[in-house]
């Protein structure tokens, strides 16, 4: 998965998870499960990947470097 993860960086995709590589301009919302204390992304696409608790300040940084403003 690393490697693909460096394959596809320069197209800005980002790991959120173990499993899943997202493009940053496809994220329209984070939405937190306060029961499960996890995060999850919604795509243009209405799908929903999971975001890592590691990965969540650091996405929010990336995502307001890029100008991306989320819902």
């Amino acid at each position: 998965m690393k490697e693909i993860e460096q394959m596809f960086d320069p197209f800005e995709f980002y790991r959120v998870h173990q499993s899943f590589l997202v493009p940053l301009h496809q994220i329209i919302s984070i939405e937190a499960d306060s029961s499960a204390r996890s995060y999850a992304i919604e795509l243009t696409n209405g799908h929903k990947i999971p975001l890592s608790q590691s990965k969540y300040s650091e996405l929010q940084e990336m995502l307001k470097a890029e100008g991306i403003h989320i819902v």
